[in-house]
């Protein structure tokens, strides 16, 4: 390090001193038991904070004020961060409990690097003496700390909890419109059962935009889902109602984890459905889970679908019935009509036994299938067992 490196150093050494100084000095009560003005001091602090060259490795660790009293702020230890954003951080915590429009006008000129503006919003997210608004307002006053910023994300989602109207407002005011895409489905998702009324009329101000409404819908669902809010069903089925491109994705969330966690009102609402190409998927997404839950009367359902659909899904059937019980399963397989129904059964049978029971059963039952080419498919995979 050549000396003249040195000598800066040292000298911003001891302006880090007389700031630190004059720091614990206004935290420090006057003789009347009144904090002294801030402003003062912030005028030096900003020209400390100017002259600290912006990659300066931290030194030392920095306490600002007295660290056993309520105003007393520790900061973190030596080299986890660059000295300039410890100041930042010293700063913010004692000009925005003090005086905050003069803090966020500062804020406005200072030209923060998109670092230092995320560790200032985290420094006063977490400091429970700032008002919200304040923290708000830094978040809307930082647009290039807030870009693919998690943290910023949910700060904002979660004031939307306890204000959603005002938190709402702001954003939509100072957010981009990626930012307030991405804040809208967070914040949906995350809503209370409290905020329904209004998570659903917020909704109704997308319903024109069809980029941006099915994801909310989606992201809306999956929070009610979460919480098991009770009318989620009946919500869901007026969505469907009126607009089945946009609730189509949610409505299949839905019925494929009721279908896990409650197979019969998975089963009432599917078998009610029109035969359309959306109760085809949806069977296709549920069938497995509603055969593990309530085999025979899934079965017993499926038997009466056209025989084109009722093939496809004969072998599904087997394959979650053995789960529960193999030798009703297998009893089933061997009811049903001949047909290519009944060959696919017959061949997931086959397959299950090589896989739990023996290789000679497998063969035998494989041998029962008529069609030739499901029989030679089931015998060319028992033999590459």
């Amino acid at each position: 390090m050549s000396w003249s490196n040195k000598i800066r150093i040292s000298l911003w050494a001891a302006g880090i001193l007389g700031a630190t100084a004059a720091v614990v000095l206004w935290n420090r009560p006057t003789a009347a038991g009144s904090s002294s003005s801030p402003i003062p001091q912030a005028s030096q602090w900003k020209q400390q904070l100017a002259e600290i060259p912006r990659d300066t490795p931290a030194l030392a660790p920095v306490t600002v004020g007295d660290s056993h009293s309520d105003d007393g702020v520790s900061l973190v230890q030596p080299g986890q961060e660059p000295l300039r954003d410890r100041w930042l951080i010293a700063i913010a915590h004692n000009w925005c409990l003090r005086d905050p429009r003069a803090f966020l006008a500062w804020v406005k000129t200072a030209a923060l690097s998109p670092r230092e503006g995320l560790a200032l919003v985290e420094s006063i997210y977490h400091d429970t003496k700032v008002a919200p608004d304040t923290t708000l307002d830094l978040i809307f006053l930082l647009p290039e700390s807030r870009k693919g910023s998690e943290l910023v994300t949910r700060i904002l989602s979660q004031y939307a909890q306890l204000h959603p109207e005002a938190t709402f407002e702001m954003a939509q005011t100072n957010l981009s419109p990626v930012e307030y895409q991405n804040f809208l489905f967070r914040t949906l998702r995350e809503l209370q059962p409290a905020n329904l009324n209004f998570a659903q009329a917020k909704l109704a101000e997308f319903k024109n935009q069809p980029k941006i409404y099915p994801e909310a819908v989606r992201q809306y669902t999956h929070g009610l889902m979460n919480m098991g809010y009770p009318g989620l069903q009946d919500w869901l089925i007026q969505g469907m109602s009126q607009d089945p491109t946009a609730f189509a994705p949610s409505y299949k969330d839905w019925l494929q984890v009721e279908s896990q966690t409650n197979p019969a009102t998975a089963f009432e609402e599917i078998s009610r459905l029109p035969s359309t190409p959306l109760r085809q998927e949806l069977l296709d997404l549920t069938l497995y889970s509603l055969v593990r839950g309530m085999p025979e009367k899934t079965a017993a359902w499926l038997s009466r679908h056209p025989a084109a659909e009722f093939d496809r899904h004969t072998s599904t059937v087997i394959e979650a019935w053995v789960e529960t019980d193999a030798t009703a399963a297998m009893n089933w397989a061997m009811s049903l009509r001949s047909g290519r129904g009944k060959d696919r059964a017959l061949q997931a049978v086959s397959d299950y036994l090589a896989e739990t029971t023996s290789m000679e059963k497998a063969v035998q039952w494989a041998g029962m299938i008529q069609d030739p080419d499901i029989r030679a498919q089931t015998l060319r995979r028992l033999l590459a067992k």
